[in-house]
């Protein structure tokens, strides 16, 4: 375990930020619900203008904190928890 100090140096909250579940960061909130709409890892990129591979990154992020092993999974996460309008 990390000690607090260290949380956010190695890319993690120390406090999750109200309206973000799991612990997911804006940006990753951002990408979920544009995956969740059902766009592609290239379209999602181009959205909030990232690359196809942060973009690919910030998914497997998303993933992991929310233990969904499927888009279809994440997508139902997103809706559970109204991230979606």
């Amino acid at each position: 375990m990390l000690p607090d100090a260290s949380l956010p140096a190695a890319g993690h909250q120390a406090n999750p930020v109200k309206g973000r579940p799991a612990g997911l960061t804006a940006r990753e909130v951002e990408v979920l619900k544009l995956a969740a709409l059902g766009l592609t890892t290239k379209a999602i990129a181009q959205q909030p203008v990232i690359s196809p591979k942060t973009a690919d990154t910030h998914i497997q992020h998303i993933c992991t904190k929310i233990g969904a092993s499927t888009r279809g999974a994440a997508a139902l996460f997103a809706m559970q928890h109204d991230l979606l309008p």
